[in-house]
């Protein structure tokens, strides 16, 4: 039933789309009608059907990222075209219309890799004779250690808590929240605190199965849910989005009799903060006396909303810039610079490279589209990027493999019984399966790093404890 309304809902709404971005008046965009169109087609000529063979967690968030980007970007673009960001202005408009084409070509060549992957190779399926609840397999010792050296940081060093906001980020602060400067201590110092909060969720999770259930003890555990999303780390929201799932996917798999209870009250949560901070983001709280006065004395803005939903969900703009891009920087794409691009951002690797005297293909493309006044804060899409050393053809193949890694851990999410993997996994998972948007390679491999490196050494030592104590 659930499946069939969110069928028709999506079929309704890409078709109202082909209707408006027809019917506007003509702008710069000339092929943006053809976006939802290819949306429409591509899911009911290639993913719909396979998802009568099976039911995937990957394919529903590709989905959603396709209603994001196919079909809800080009309406704003109709309804208020934008033609710069930064200091980037696209001087031949040709490049618009080639950005249309060429994400139409990366929607066609990911949907075909993904419907293969689900009839040939068949991704696990969320069925209820599959649906085992995750056990009390795994002590908690060395994670409640963990969880309290995290809170000892916390109290000892004032600075890992300047990094740090809880619900909302602080207004009138004269600055953005998260330009300062912060050494490798603090970083350091912030990521052992974010990693005892989800292991405080894990503990949670494995005391309350291993002793008697109760709704109380539900909503104590839900409470520890909402700060680990309601913890901030800068002003972009992935982060809570990544900690929201992690923490959905894995209540919801613990206690699968709760599971509605469970969605409705962490979504919700979840969407409350990511309101707040598209408002700070958005209307520049940070000048403001307070969030209330932003929104009095900004009001509405369709262009600034299009504009921003152009940079996170990497539109026909952005894609407009990584050819301007690739023009003025020919012969600046080496395979040294490539292997570069993929060292650089892992964490306990990237040491062996700091020393190169060449920069990222990320920092070039952020002073191309910032006129040298920036290196960082723009998206380089995975596909564009993929696109500057491979052309066109092989430009959706990294994201294919994004897709292909995600099957691989879904499968190991729906079977695992450890609540450490499935709320790390969980975290990393939803980071792959939305590839396409608001992501490029930098964050997807340092994203990676950071669960590796934060995580394996603590899981590793609970095994063995778990070992001594049954030896």
């Amino acid at each position: 039933m659930l499946k069939r309304l969110f069928i028709s809902g999506y079929n309704i709404s890409a078709l109202l789309a082909i209707l408006l971005c027809a019917t506007v008046p003509e702008n710069d965009y000339y092929f943006l009608p053809f976006l939802p169109m290819g949306a429409l087609g591509a899911a009911n000529i290639l993913i719909f059907p396979a998802l009568k063979k099976c039911n995937s967690i990957t394919v529903l968030i590709f989905l959603l990222v396709i209603m994001a980007r196919y079909v809800l970007l080009p309406v704003c673009l109709s309804l208020w075209p934008v033609y710069q960001f930064s200091y980037y202005y696209p001087l031949d408009r040709m490049y618009l219309s080639a950005g249309c084409l060429f994400l139409l070509y990366e929607l066609v060549i990911v949907s075909v890799f993904i419907a293969f992957f689900v009839r040939r190779l068949k991704p696990p399926e969320i069925q209820l004779k599959q649906r085992e609840k995750l056990g009390p397999t795994e002590g908690y010792g060395i994670y409640m250690l963990f969880v309290l050296f995290a809170l000892g940081i916390w109290f000892l060093f004032p600075q890992a808590r300047e990094n740090l906001n809880f619900v909302k980020i602080t207004a009138r602060t004269g600055e953005r929240f998260g330009e300062q400067e912060f050494s490798t201590l603090e970083y350091f110092l912030r990521q052992i605190i974010i990693t005892g909060l989800g292991c405080m969720m894990i503990t949670g999770t494995l005391m309350l199965k291993q002793k008697r259930e109760s709704f109380l003890g539900l909503n104590l555990l839900l409470a520890i849910a909402f700060i680990n999303i309601a913890t901030i780390v800068g002003e972009q929201r992935s982060t809570q989005v990544y900690s929201a799932f992690a923490c959905i996917f894995l209540l919801c798999k613990t206690f699968p009799e709760h599971r509605r209870y469970i969605f409705i009250t962490l979504t919700g949560s979840a969407l409350g903060i990511l309101t707040l901070l598209s408002l700070y983001k958005h209307l520049y709280v940070f000048q403001m006396d307070s969030y209330v006065s932003a929104i009095a004395e900004t009001g509405f803005n369709g262009y600034e909303l299009t504009k921003n939903l152009e940079l996170y969900l990497l539109g026909p703009l952005t894609i407009a810039s990584v050819f301007d891009f690739a023009v003025q920087s020919e012969g600046v794409f080496t395979i040294q610079r490539f292997l570069l691009d993929l060292l650089r951002p892992f964490i306990g690797i990237s040491f062996l490279v700091k020393d190169f005297s060449l920069d990222t293909t990320t920092i070039l493309y952020n002073l191309f589209v910032t006129d040298n006044r920036a290196s960082n804060g723009f998206l380089l899409p995975i596909s564009g990027h993929c696109f500057l050393y491979f052309g066109y053809l092989l430009a959706p193949g990294l994201i294919c493999i994004c897709y292909y890694l995600a099957f691989q851990l879904e499968r190991i999410l729906i079977n695992t019984r450890s609540v450490f993997i499935g709320f790390w996994g969980s975290y990393f998972f939803i980071r792959l399966a939305s590839c396409m948007v608001a992501s490029n390679i930098y964050t997807v491999i340092t994203s990676f790093s950071l669960v590796l490196i934060f995580t394996a050494g603590i899981y590793c030592a609970q095994r063995v404890y778990d070992r001594c104590k049954l030896a």
